[in-house]
């Protein structure tokens, strides 16, 4: 959960947890495409409960139990998950889900209320029409990650040798 920003999306900067591969974890395993889905939230501070992320990266994150993993049971009716994670991302999908919550000292869905909300799937020509702006789209967010990722790399590399002087800048 601690992955999933306020909002819905992936944290760029997440802490890090380590879990050891295992083949009995390859069940929970996740894939680039997967959509997950916040089941959690502190009452007082509402804001990943219902949020949806998409996974960018193959086989780096490990389902947790508060986190459902949405999962098309007929994909021939949709073309891609893009449409559906941005359907999910919508507000007020994301409220509809934040309504359906029990409420404690920890607010939390349950998976029969995620499963009882409505997904509106277009027409499948709909789809095809919208298909390459979406994809074009995320591909360019997934690029734009990427080097946001290289040059944090970087500068976290590059910084500290030129504080203490180990390289320096010709101007």
């Amino acid at each position: 959960m601690g992955h999933i920003q306020p909002g819905g999306g992936l944290r760029s900067d997440p802490k890090k947890d380590y879990v050891p591969m295992d083949i009995k974890l390859k069940r929970w395993v996740l894939n680039r495409g997967d959509i997950v889905l916040a089941m959690t939230d502190m009452k007082d501070n509402v804001v990943i409960l219902g949020n949806p992320a998409l996974i960018d990266k193959d086989l780096t994150y490990v389902l947790n139990q508060r986190v459902a993993k949405i999962v098309i049971k007929d994909k021939s009716k949709l073309l891609n998950t893009y449409m559906l994670y941005l359907q999910m991302k919508d507000k007020e999908f994301v409220a509809e889900l934040q309504s359906k919550a029990n409420s404690g000292v920890q607010v939390n869905l349950t998976t029969e209320a995620i499963r009882g909300s409505d997904i509106i799937i277009p027409p499948y020509d709909v789809q095809v029409k919208a298909s390459e702006s979406i994809i074009g789209c995320f591909n360019k967010f997934d690029l734009n990650t990427q080097q946001i990722r290289t040059l944090s790399r970087l500068r976290d590399t590059l910084l500290p040798k030129l504080m203490s002087g180990e390289v320096s800048v010709s101007i």
